[in-house]
């Protein structure tokens, strides 16, 4: 058996997608918590409108997200102890947008990740 964060997989990355559904026009506020990196991008709606990075952190950030190609939205790309960061995204309208969420753990100790968006 193999375990995240034991042996083999003491050190490791992760890939997670998913969709975020925006009602309206607006800026939101994500949170993130995290230990070790993280790199969090967005990609455009069916409609075609491309959400677009606020404000946050761009600690060692690629242009675009490593697996999707979507444009990152903000990253802590090194290695850390748990450390929350507030990540700001305009969207310009309402829509379903997708979004990846990398996580690379790389020195043992807590296997924590969380994104959690205000809305």
């Amino acid at each position: 058996d193999v375990q995240a964060g034991v042996g083999k997989l003491k050190n490791f990355e992760a890939v997670f997608t998913a969709t975020l559904t925006v009602d309206k026009p607006r800026q939101i506020t994500f949170k993130v918590l995290a230990d070790d990196g993280w790199i969090f991008s967005m990609g455009a709606s069916a409609g075609g409108s491309q959400p677009t990075y606020v404000s946050g952190p761009m600690n060692n950030a690629p242009t675009v997200g490593p697996f999707t190609g979507y444009t990152v939205m903000g990253a802590n790309n090194k290695g850390s102890a748990p450390v929350a960061s507030t990540v700001v995204v305009n969207f310009t309208a309402s829509g379903t947008y997708p979004l990846e969420l990398d996580y690379t753990e790389a020195r043992g100790g807590h296997l924590t990740l969380l994104l959690i968006p205000y809305m």
